[in-house]
């Protein structure tokens, strides 16, 4: 049986967060570390919704791939931390012809914190490639750093207090 003081938390953190913007950022850039080194670019489209798009250059054949992704962050306890999930689409780039690149598609769920400027997440991504003999599923653990290049406009608590001119 589980505690009632471990289910209290957990309610109050996935339910009673709700209310906050999730996010104190709108445009990060930065990289991504996993068994290679690739660069990321997050950007808000609404609220708690975002579109991040990774390139993971190499010189090896199938090696480079650019993955677009959908994500949704919801936050725990502050609007500087918060958990993430999405989809997306990846393509692993051959040196030669274009459709016969593998093609996939891509989970990502992970936890995020940012702190002044800096934006750092840990993430976990399976990728489904379909129709292809030699990669099927491409499984990766990462590690993101990234600046915050355009940051969320403070919002003015108490508003309904103040005096309006």
């Amino acid at each position: 049986m589980i505690n009632q003081k471990v289910f209290i938390l957990i309610f109050f953190t996935l339910f009673m967060c709700d209310p906050l913007s999730s996010q104190k950022y709108r445009t990060v850039l930065g990289i991504r570390n996993s068994e290679r080194l690739s660069a990321s670019i997050e950007q808000r489209i609404i609220k708690k919704i975002n579109f991040e798009l990774i390139y993971s250059p190499s010189t090896r054949l199938y090696e480079k791939s650019i993955e677009g992704l959908i994500l949704y962050h919801k936050p725990i306890f502050t609007r500087s931390i918060s958990i993430f999930g999405g989809a997306g689409y990846s393509v692993l780039l051959a040196n030669s012809n274009f459709e016969k690149c593998p093609k996939g598609i891509l989970l990502k769920a992970g936890i995020g914190f940012t702190f002044w400027r800096l934006n750092t997440s840990w993430d976990v991504k399976p990728v489904y490639f379909y129709k292809n003999e030699t990669y099927s599923l491409d499984y990766s653990t990462g590690f993101s750093i990234r600046y915050v290049i355009l940051k969320e406009p403070k919002r003015k608590k108490f508003s309904f207090f103040r005096k309006k001119n």
